[in-house]
């Protein structure tokens, strides 16, 4: 075999310091992220064999769903979300939009619902909230059954809407004022909770005598 064959071209030498490169960074790249299980399986332990920690995924103790490693918040039992059940005009829950109801009796019962789910002040797991019934922006309600949203907001316009057009456009998506009022609305309500989230854990991390919040936040 001529040497002339085992010399390479500076692409081929490229690519292959590319392949090098790419071969010792993403298993450090992979150890960077970590897995979380939160499904309640504590109900169904005896029926599989599954070894979470051989594969490094995180889980609650015991499996449970609520835990010190992950808690999920549903609207559903959570605060005072307002939605629509069903998806369904004609059944509101809550008021149905944010609109139509409380913030204030909203984030009342979330500190509640937090503080019964997280009672220990040194959480340093992940709190979630899981919104599935809309959107905190009204571009992303308007198809499917989240269009129920869309179908409320202009019955709640009525015919002033037409008022509120842009003029460069048609397109609902180019509503002007009332669009991005409604759009602080539906944001309001996540982000307020976040808020009070927060502002929990700074008080208890406080309390800990720790001088800076830990990890666990809503």
């Amino acid at each position: 075999m001529s040497t002339s064959k085992l010399k390479l071209s500076a692409h081929e030498k490229s690519v292959m310091l590319s392949r090098l490169i790419l071969f010792l960074i993403i298993p450090t790249l992979l150890g960077a992220f970590k897995a979380y299980w939160n499904f309640p399986s504590g109900t169904c332990r005896t029926n599989h064999s599954i070894k979470f920690e051989d594969y490094k995924i995180e889980t609650n103790k015991n499996l449970s769903f609520y835990g010190e490693k992950v808690v999920i918040f549903y609207e559903f039992i959570f605060g005072r979300y307002p939605y629509y059940k069903g998806y369904k005009e004609d059944q509101p829950v809550n008021g149905g939009t944010p609109q139509n109801c409380s913030i204030d009796e909203h984030l009342k019962i979330a500190k509640e619902n937090i503080t019964e789910r997280i009672p220990k002040e040194d959480f340093d797991g992940f709190a979630i909230i899981d919104l599935e019934e809309w959107r905190p922006i009204f571009d992303q309600n308007f198809w499917g059954l989240k269009s129920v949203s869309r179908v409320v907001f202009f019955a709640m316009m009525g015919k002033n809407l037409r008022l509120y057009l842009c003029p460069t456009s048609h397109h609902f998506r180019d509503l002007c004022y009332p669009l991005e009022r409604n759009d602080l609305y539906l944001q309001g309500f996540p982000k307020s909770v976040i808020s009070i989230g927060k502002e929990m854990e700074f008080k208890s991390s406080k309390r800990n005598g720790n001088s800076e919040a830990g990890r666990g936040t809503v």
